[in-house]
C-alpha cells in the first residue's frame, strides 16, 4: 500500500459533465474549504487517482497548497516543507504558457524524472508517477498551478484526457483571482473595522435613514451617554430634540451631495459636537442614495513618529516606509507604485516588518503605530 496516497478513501463516484466540473470550481472561488472536492472531480473526470492545486513562491521557491485530493495530509506537509523545492515539474513549468496543459513526460522524459531526488526520497511514496497540468496564473512573483497524477502502470494520457484539463484551466484561473478578490475583500472590511476602533475620533456609518450600521468604540460611548447623539431603536438621533431635524436633514442627499457640517448641543452646557457627513462613493460617483459615514469632531493623537518607530524595532528605511504606508491606509499595490518597486518585494519587506515588530497582521502594525507615539 502507498504511503503517498491515502487509500481508505474510496475513489467515489466519476464526475459528472463538465458543467458539474464546473460548478465545483466556482463553488470552491466562493468557498476555498471546497477546492479538494474540485480538484478531486477534476482528477477523477480525467482518469486520475490523485490531484492537487498550488501556489509556487518563484523568490523563495516555496509553495502553499490550496487543495489536493487523496494525499496525505504528512505527505503534502513534506511537499511545501521541503520537496517543493527540488520539483523538476514545478521548475520546468515556471515558464510555460499560462492555461496550456501538459503531462509531465512532455516536460521531463521519465527515465531523467527516476534518477530526481524528488522522485527517489519523496515522489516515489505516493505510489503515483505521472502527471497532468499547468500553469494556472502567474502574477507577482508567484505561480498557481494544477496538476492531477496516475502510476506508471496507468499508462500515458489521452488526448480527451488533455483536453478536458485544458478545458478546466480558465476557470480555475478565474476562480483563483476570485479567490484572491474575495479574501482581500474580507481583509480590508477587517482590517478597517479594526482600525476604526482604534481611531480617538467618533465615527459612525449609517444608512440614509439614519439607521446604524457601524460605530466604533469612541462613537459607541457616546450614543450610550447620549453625548450629543443617541439612538432611537436602531435609528441615530441627536440627543437634544431642536437638533433632531437638522442631523436627520444632514444625511438626506443634497443636489451636488457635497459634505456638510453641523453643530449639536451636549447636556450639561459641554462644547458642542461638530457633525460631518460624508456620503460613501460608488464607483467614483457619489451615490443618490445610500450610506453615510458621520465624523465628529474629536481630539486626535498625533500619529506615531516613523523615526522613533525605527529606532526601537531596529527598522530599515524601507521598512518604516511600508509601515507608514500601511498606518496612511495604503495598500500595497498603492505603495509599491508610489515607490516604484514590486508588490513581491513589499511583500518580503512586511514579512520582516512582522518577524521584528512582533505581530502578524497590518491592523495589529497601526494599532501599535497609535499606541507608541514617538516623545
Amino acid at each position: 500500500m502507498s504511503r503517498g496516497v491515502d487509500m481508505e478513501h474510496s475513489r467515489g463516484e466519476q464526475a459528472g459533465g463538465v458543467e458539474h466540473l464546473i460548478g465545483g470550481i466556482y463553488d470552491a472561488a466562493v468557498d476555498p474549504k471546497l477546492w479538494p472536492e474540485a480538484i478531486s472531480r477534476i482528477a477523477e473526470a480525467a482518469g486520475c487517482r490523485t490531484g492537487v492545486l498550488y501556489e509556487h513562491d518563484t523568490a523563495t521557491h516555496r509553495s502553499r497548497t490550496l487543495g489536493f485530493h487523496r494525499f496525505n495530509t504528512e505527505f503534502m506537509r513534506d511537499y511545501v516543507a521541503h520537496y517543493a523545492a527540488l520539483d523538476p515539474w514545478t521548475t520546468r513549468a515556471l515558464h510555460w504558457p499560462i492555461g496550456v496543459p501538459a503531462p509531465t513526460y512532455v516536460l521531463l522524459p521519465d527515465d531523467e524524472f527516476r534518477r530526481t531526488e524528488f522522485y527517489q526520497d519523496y515522489f516515489r511514496r505516493s505510489g503515483m508517477f505521472y502527471g497532468l497540468g499547468g500553469v494556472v496564473d502567474r502574477m507577482d512573483g508567484r505561480v498557481v498551478l494544477f496538476g492531477a497524477q496516475c502510476a506508471y502502470e496507468d499508462g500515458r494520457f489521452s488526448e480527451e484526457a488533455v483536453a478536458l484539463v485544458g478545458a478546466m484551466m480558465p476557470h480555475l484561473k478565474r476562480a483563483y483571482r476570485m479567490n484572491q478578490a474575495l479574501a482581500q475583500a474580507e481583509q480590508d472590511r477587517e482590517t478597517l473595522g479594526e482600525t476604526l476602533h482604534l481611531v480617538p475620533q467618533p465615527v459612525l456609518v449609517a444608512e440614509r435613514d439614519g439607521k446604524l450600521v457601524f460605530a466604533n468604540q469612541s462613537a459607541a460611548r457616546l450614543l450610550a451617554a447620549g453625548d450629543g447623539v443617541r439612538l432611537e431603536g436602531d435609528k441615530i438621533t441627536a440627543a437634544h430634540r431642536e437638533d433632531r431635524t437638522a442631523l436627520a436633514a444632514l444625511m438626506k442627499p443634497l443636489a451636488n451631495d457635497a459634505p456638510r457640517i453641523i453643530a449639536l448641543r451636549r447636556p450639561r452646557n459641554a462644547r458642542a459636537l461638530l457633525v460631518q457627513a460624508v456620503p460613501l462613493r460608488s464607483d467614483g460617483r457619489w451615490q443618490a442614495s445610500g450610506r453615510v459615514v458621520l465624523l465628529i469632531e474629536a481630539e486626535s493623537p498625533p500619529s506615531a513618529s516613523i523615526d522613533h518607530l525605527m529606532r526601537v524595532f531596529g527598522l530599515t528605511q524601507a521598512e518604516a516606509r511600508l509601515w507608514s504606508g500601511i498606518v496612511a491606509g495604503a495598500t500595497l499595490a498603492e505603495i509599491a507604485a508610489r515607490q516604484e518597486t514590486s508588490v513581491n518585494t513589499l511583500r518580503v519587506q512586511l514579512s520582516r516588518l512582522f518577524a521584528k515588530v512582533g505581530v502578524h497582521r497590518q491592523a495589529d502594525l497601526v494599532r501599535l503605530a497609535l499606541e507608541r507615539r514617538g516623545p
